[in-house]
């Protein structure tokens, strides 16, 4: 593969680039170091536990006792509550 005769000479390719390469460096750094985060995470969170386990908040139990709070906390009287708003 010919190069341009520009090219040859190395001092000429980074005297051409300027701050170029060390910016392609530093993004590539940056990605690598964001890759490597997200892989950390990752296992991470597959082998700790984070958070509380709420699942006990939908067993039937437990929300037939709700929904029986719910329906006493209702006022079913409808004529009472007509008479005091009228």
């Amino acid at each position: 593969m010919q190069y341009p005769i520009s090219f040859n000479n190395k001092s000429s390719v980074l005297s051409w680039s300027g701050n170029t390469l060390e910016l392609c460096k530093i993004e590539i750094l940056v990605f690598i170091f964001y890759l490597m985060t997200f892989m950390l995470m990752l296992i991470k969170s597959r082998l700790i536990n984070i958070g509380v386990d709420v699942s006990y908040l939908f067993e039937p139990m437990y929300m037939s006792l709700m929904v029986n709070r719910i329906i006493e906390s209702i006022d079913m009287d409808v004529k009472m509550v007509k008479r005091n708003h009228e």
